[in-house]
Protein backbone atom coordinates (compact mmCIF):
# COMPACT_ATOMS: atom_id res chain seq x y z
CA UNK A 1 0.00 0.00 0.00
CA UNK A 2 1.34 3.57 -1.16
CA UNK A 3 0.76 6.40 1.50
CA UNK A 4 1.34 10.36 0.20
CA UNK A 5 1.85 10.78 3.95
CA UNK A 6 5.15 12.63 5.20
CA UNK A 7 4.39 13.74 8.59
CA UNK A 8 6.69 13.41 10.99
CA UNK A 9 6.28 12.28 14.90
CA UNK A 10 8.33 11.70 18.11
CA UNK A 11 8.43 8.29 19.12
CA UNK A 12 9.65 7.16 22.57
CA UNK A 13 10.80 3.95 22.72
CA UNK A 14 8.86 1.69 25.25
CA UNK A 15 9.09 -1.64 26.23
CA UNK A 16 6.65 -2.83 28.04
CA UNK A 17 7.35 -4.64 31.14
CA UNK A 18 4.63 -7.17 31.05
CA UNK A 19 6.37 -8.46 27.49
CA UNK A 20 9.86 -8.33 29.83
CA UNK A 21 8.42 -10.61 31.96
CA UNK A 22 7.23 -13.06 29.17
CA UNK A 23 10.05 -12.79 27.61
CA UNK A 24 12.04 -14.19 31.02
CA UNK A 25 9.77 -16.79 31.44
CA UNK A 26 10.56 -17.96 28.39
CA UNK A 27 14.16 -18.17 28.31
CA UNK A 28 14.00 -19.90 31.87
CA UNK A 29 11.90 -22.49 30.27
CA UNK A 30 14.14 -22.84 27.56
CA UNK A 31 14.89 -26.89 26.66
CA UNK A 32 17.80 -27.59 25.47
CA UNK A 33 18.65 -30.83 23.51
CA UNK A 34 21.49 -33.61 24.32
CA UNK A 35 24.57 -31.73 22.41
CA UNK A 36 25.27 -33.73 18.85
CA UNK A 37 28.86 -35.17 18.50
CA UNK A 38 31.48 -32.43 18.85
CA UNK A 39 28.98 -29.85 19.90
CA UNK A 40 30.05 -27.79 16.66
CA UNK A 41 28.00 -26.30 13.93
CA UNK A 42 28.05 -29.63 11.67
CA UNK A 43 24.92 -30.79 13.09
CA UNK A 44 23.39 -26.94 13.34
CA UNK A 45 23.33 -24.53 16.80
CA UNK A 46 25.77 -25.92 19.39
CA UNK A 47 24.24 -26.15 22.67
CA UNK A 48 26.73 -24.72 23.99
CA UNK A 49 26.62 -21.59 21.91
CA UNK A 50 22.45 -21.73 22.55
CA UNK A 51 22.93 -21.80 26.06
CA UNK A 52 25.48 -19.10 25.98
CA UNK A 53 22.94 -16.99 24.14
CA UNK A 54 19.94 -17.84 26.79
CA UNK A 55 22.05 -16.80 29.49
CA UNK A 56 23.24 -13.50 27.88
CA UNK A 57 19.42 -12.80 27.26
CA UNK A 58 18.69 -13.18 30.61
CA UNK A 59 21.25 -11.18 31.53
CA UNK A 60 20.44 -7.97 29.39
CA UNK A 61 19.40 -5.02 30.50
CA UNK A 62 16.67 -3.64 28.33
CA UNK A 63 15.96 -0.52 30.17
CA UNK A 64 19.50 0.20 29.84
CA UNK A 65 19.19 0.20 26.38
CA UNK A 66 15.91 1.52 26.17
CA UNK A 67 17.60 4.49 27.88
CA UNK A 68 20.22 4.41 25.09
CA UNK A 69 18.17 4.26 22.40
CA UNK A 70 15.58 7.42 23.80
CA UNK A 71 19.26 9.48 24.78
CA UNK A 72 18.61 10.87 20.90
CA UNK A 73 15.60 12.01 19.17
CA UNK A 74 13.60 8.89 17.59
CA UNK A 75 10.92 9.64 15.19
CA UNK A 76 8.63 7.67 13.11
CA UNK A 77 6.92 8.55 9.50
CA UNK A 78 4.96 6.15 6.64
CA UNK A 79 8.22 4.70 4.62
CA UNK A 80 9.89 8.00 3.59
CA UNK A 81 12.87 9.93 5.03
CA UNK A 82 14.52 13.18 3.57
CA UNK A 83 18.12 13.79 3.77
CA UNK A 84 19.68 17.14 2.58
CA UNK A 85 16.55 17.32 0.07
CA UNK A 86 16.69 13.91 -1.23
CA UNK A 87 13.81 11.37 -0.83
CA UNK A 88 14.34 7.77 -0.23
CA UNK A 89 12.28 4.61 0.10
CA UNK A 90 13.55 1.37 1.16
CA UNK A 91 16.61 1.17 -0.48
CA UNK A 92 18.89 -1.41 0.36
CA UNK A 93 21.16 -0.88 3.04
CA UNK A 94 24.83 -0.26 0.78
CA UNK A 95 22.72 2.39 -1.27
CA UNK A 96 22.35 4.18 1.65
CA UNK A 97 25.83 3.79 2.85
CA UNK A 98 27.28 5.02 -0.46
CA UNK A 99 24.89 7.40 -0.96
CA UNK A 100 23.25 8.80 2.29
CA UNK A 101 26.37 8.46 4.52
CA UNK A 102 27.80 11.70 2.92
CA UNK A 103 25.53 13.67 3.07
CA UNK A 104 25.42 14.12 6.49
CA UNK A 105 28.37 15.51 6.98
CA UNK A 106 30.95 15.00 9.75
CA UNK A 107 29.60 16.30 12.79
CA UNK A 108 26.99 14.02 12.14
CA UNK A 109 28.88 10.95 11.54
CA UNK A 110 31.35 11.59 14.43
CA UNK A 111 28.01 11.88 16.64
CA UNK A 112 26.45 8.75 15.66
CA UNK A 113 29.67 7.09 16.07
CA UNK A 114 30.10 8.40 19.43
CA UNK A 115 26.91 7.36 20.07
CA UNK A 116 27.42 3.71 18.79
CA UNK A 117 30.48 3.44 21.39
CA UNK A 118 33.22 5.11 19.13
CA UNK A 119 32.92 3.52 15.80
CA UNK A 120 35.37 4.06 13.58
CA UNK A 121 34.25 5.52 10.18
Amino acid sequence: MTTDSTAIAPFTVTIPEADLEDLRARLTRTRYPEPAPGDDWTYGTPTSYLRDMVARWQDFDWREQEARMNAVPNFTTENFSRVSGMETTNYPSQLHADLIVPLLGDDMLDEMAAWLGGVPR
